[in-house]
């Protein structure tokens, strides 16, 4: 808590560091561990769209945000900061400085001073149109000036997050063009557009009906980001449950015979998808996006099916000692604990 108090104070007062991008992308990998570039960093930030509570933030929207919120509200009474006018007056004055060493040692110091910063996030929010009228204006939803005390309260609490989500560019795009180039690579009769369509529709339905480690474990499987022996070239890997020629991949095992037993076993037999749709079927993609809220039952049996296999998967990388029988005795396990929630 003490580190996050420090960073968003920095914030209020300091632009984002040049490496902010790269220390972030190792951040988030340390964070969700697998193959590299198994994610896009934007399409993280668009996680609430596919059912997940929140999604990762943008930190450098919210340091926006947050110095934009402090030129703009602190000392409102009288006039607010006035950062942009003062920092001008500041250039103005330095390059009129007759004591140019002590301007080359102060340079720096001046260029990354809170007046700079307050200004950049100010012409920022210019740019992109937002303005600390428009965001008060949204926020109390056009009541008439004086405001009472409550809409006050409500633009003062929500005012931050407002910025945010008027600066951040939109979201769902982005998040297509991550599925689209994610799933692209699966050999399934489905056009590309509608497995975009399919999967933005069929998970915030089945976010509703199964744990959130679930939906991770059918959103890290339509990534491609298990750790199998195909991903990484390792040949000496084969299929976990014992298939003789079945590789250690994901294609393989939505297609696997002992996993679609053991789904026949433990779900309705109405929900048992054709052998040719297999694959389809355990993607969440063999479902019209129009018609997913109606069948969330089944699209909630596949995704149990994924996240149980898995997670089997998981245990068996770490143990390759285990036999087959065991294989799918920890399989079953996992199902029992994904379905108790």
């Amino acid at each position: 808590m003490c580190t996050f108090s420090q960073l968003f104070f920095h914030c209020t007062v300091k632009k984002k560091p040049d490496a902010w991008a790269q220390c972030e992308l190792e951040a988030l990998q340390r964070l969700l561990p697998g193959p590299q570039h198994w994610f896009q960093v934007d399409a993280l930030r668009s996680l609430q769209l596919l059912g997940f509570p929140k999604s990762i933030p943008d930190l450098h929207a919210l340091s926006v945000a947050i110095r934009f919120r402090v030129a703009s509200r602190e000392n409102s009474r009288y006039g607010g900061l006035c950062a942009c006018h003062r920092n001008y007056h500041l250039k103005a004055t330095t390059r009129r400085c007759d004591f140019l060493a002590r301007l080359a040692k102060w340079s720096n110091w001046i260029e990354s001073s809170a007046l700079a910063s307050l200004s950049e996030a100010v012409q920022t929010c210019g740019v992109k149109g937002v303005t600390a009228a428009g965001i008060e204006s949204d926020i109390a939803e056009g009541a008439a000036r004086p405001w009472t005390a409550e809409v006050h309260r409500r633009v003062q609490r929500q005012f931050q997050r407002q910025t945010v989500t008027s600066i951040s560019e939109g979201a769902r795009p982005q998040l297509e063009k991550t599925m689209r180039n994610k799933l692209d690579r699966w050999k399934i009769a489905v056009l590309p557009r509608c497995r975009v369509d399919r999967a933005i529709a069929a998970l915030p339905c089945v976010a509703k009906k199964i744990p959130p480690r679930a939906l991770a474990a059918v959103i890290r499987t339509l990534w491609n980001g298990w750790c199998t022996g195909r991903r990484f070239q390792n040949k000496e890997h084969q299929c976990m449950f014992g298939c003789r020629f079945g590789q250690d991949s994901i294609e393989h095992y939505g297609t696997c015979t002992k996993v679609w037993d053991f789904f026949a076993a433990h779900f309705p037999p109405e929900h048992t998808p054709r052998p040719d749709d297999r694959l389809t079927a355990f993607l969440l993609l063999n479902t019209a996006s129009a018609q997913a809220a109606a069948h969330v039952e089944k699209l909630r049996s596949y995704a149990l099916l994924v996240a149980a296999t898995y997670l089997t998967h998981n245990t068996w990388r770490h143990k390759l000692g285990i036999g087959h029988t065991a294989v799918i005795e920890a399989m079953a396990q996992h199902l029992l604990e994904l379905r108790a929630g």
